[in-house]
Order: structure tokens, then C-alpha cells, then sequence
């Protein structure tokens, strides 16, 4: 009788121990997705991103007792926190990583992280000037966007594609990314995001000496973009804009209006470097 009282209250100590660890490690999985979803939140409003050392443990944390989904997401977002912190080869190896528990994607949430992923590397790899590198990542991005069934983000990344094939000067394939990517938002009615794009193509037209397409986009992205305010100026960050309206007045043989614009472009920037292209570029067309 004795015995069987001793094992009944030693399986109790055990279901009790047992049950307390359940309910550790069921507060863990809690703490652990909260900062998921916190680092996540931050990482898409380009905020600044949790130190990497918290991040790590969560890593750690799904990277034992998470799915696939979770410990994708787990390791793409610290390699967005070694982002943050300047740690390239760490943001890329975690990124890698995060991808490999993606191999076998079937869903389209599982889609639309890889396609994020792909998205970061390719960021990364511009960077670091590594055209080939990012095209490939920026064309791997658009395609699993596709497969999520998300067209908005699928034409953006393709659009990113662009910047890969000016690094390299293959600027008929940056065009052409572009184009398909503007057709894509077109056909979504994203007609304001397509006329931002397509003044990307602006600059390549004017430098290719096709001013009758230029023109076409230059009209377009004035009125449609919504990066100029009602005087006419455009949003800060987009000044290269008036560089590229400032040569293709040049082209056009419009020195007095290209005069006035490059003008305002050295006011804006008051950048040597920018102020002497700007009166090489001026000086030669005008000598023509």
C-alpha cells in the first residue's frame, strides 16, 4: 500500500515537472513570437531593427522548436538586424539560411517571404556592386512574388532589376524591365506608381538620344509621379531629375530653358563634382 502511494506521488512530481516545462516553454514561444511579429513590423516601415544579439536568440529558439515558415522568418530578420548594424556578409549568410527552409514553398505567404528575401539579398549585392548578383536576386524575387499572387510587389522587383543593368551599361535590358514592370502596374491601375517608374527610363532615353520618347515620359512623370508639388519642384531625393529635363533641353536645343534647370540643380545640390558635370555637359553642347 506504502509502495503504491510513493509512486503515485512520484508520478505526480514527474507529470507536475513535466507540465511546468510545457508552460516555460509555452511563455517562450510567446516572448519569442512577439518579437517575430515586433521585428517584422519595424523591418517593413524601414525602421531600425532590434539589436542582433536578441534577434539571435530568437533565431536559435525557432531554429529548434519552430516550423519552417517560422524559422525562415526568424533568420531572414536577423540578417536584417546584422543589416542594420553594417554587417553585410552576416546579413547575407542569415539570408541564405532563412532560404534554405523555404526550399519546399507551396503556399503563398511562404511565396511572398522568400520573394522578400531574394528582395534584401539583391539590396545587398547593389551595394556592394555586384550587378549580376542582384539581377539574379531581384529576378528570383519577382518570380516567387508572382507565385504568392502579389503583382504590386512582383512589378516592383522587377523594376529593382533595372538598377543592376545600368550598373553593367546593358541599358536595352534595363529598359526593358522597366517597361514590363510600368505594363504590370498599368494593368493593376497602379498608374501613379507606374509614372514614378517610369522616369528611371527618362534619363536612359535622353542619353540614347531618343527625345520624342523622353518627352513622352518626361510629361508623364511631371503630372502623374506625385513627387512634384505645385510649383512645380520635386521631392527632395529626386533632384537627378532635373539633370537628365537639364540635357534633354540641351538635346533639344533649348539651352535657355536647360540654362535655367541645370541652374537650379547646382543650387540645389551645390556639390563640385555636380556643378563641374554640369557646365562640362553645357559647354559642349553649346560649342556644337
Amino acid at each position: 500500500m506504502q509502495k503504491n502511494i510513493i509512486k503515485v506521488i512520484l508520478f505526480l512530481f514527474v507529470l507536475l515537472g513535466f507540465c511546468s516545462c510545457l508552460m516555460v516553454n509555452h511563455s517562450k514561444r510567446e516572448k519569442m513570437s512577439y518579437y517575430i511579429k515586433q521585428a517584422d513590423s519595424l523591418n517593413r516601415e524601414h525602421r531600425k531593427m532590434p539589436a542582433s544579439k536578441r534577434m539571435t536568440e530568437v533565431a536559435n529558439f525557432f531554429d529548434i522548436s519552430g516550423n519552417d515558415k517560422e524559422k525562415a522568418s526568424a533568420f531572414y530578420l536577423l540578417g536584417c538586424s546584422f543589416r542594420d548594424e553594417g554587417e553585410m556578409p552576416l546579413a547575407l549568410e542569415n539570408y541564405n539560411k532563412a532560404l534554405v527552409f523555404l526550399t519546399e514553398a507551396t503556399d503563398s505567404c511562404m511565396f511572398a517571404l522568400k520573394a522578400r528575401i531574394f528582395g534584401q539579398k539583391a539590396e545587398l549585392f547593389i551595394r556592394q556592386f555586384l550587378p549580376k548578383d542582384a539581377i539574379e536576386a531581384d529576378t528570383n524575387a519577382y518570380k516567387c512574388a508572382l507565385l504568392a499572387k502579389d503583382t504590386l510587389s512582383a512589378a516592383i522587383f522587377l523594376s529593382y532589376a533595372s538598377s543592376g543593368y545600368n550598373m553593367l551599361g546593358n541599358f536595352d535590358e534595363a529598359l526593358r524591365v522597366t517597361e514590363k514592370s510600368v505594363s504590370l502596374l498599368k494593368m493593376i491601375g497602379q498608374k501613379q506608381l507606374a509614372a514614378f517608374i517610369s522616369g528611371t527610363m527618362f534619363g536612359i532615353y535622353v542619353k540614347q538620344g531618343n527625345l520624342q520618347k523622353a518627352k513622352s515620359l518626361m510629361h508623364i512623370y511631371e503630372k502623374t509621379s506625385g513627387l512634384f508639388d505645385k510649383y512645380g519642384h520635386i521631392a527632395k531625393g529626386y533632384e537627378i531629375f532635373y539633370y537628365n529635363k537639364g540635357m534633354f533641353c540641351l538635346k533639344s536645343g533649348q539651352f535657355g530653358a536647360a540654362e535655367n534647370i541645370l541652374g537650379k540643380l547646382c543650387g540645389i545640390m551645390n556639390l563640385v563634382i555636380v556643378k563641374r558635370q554640369v557646365i562640362m555637359d553645357f559647354t559642349y553642347y553649346i560649342k556644337r
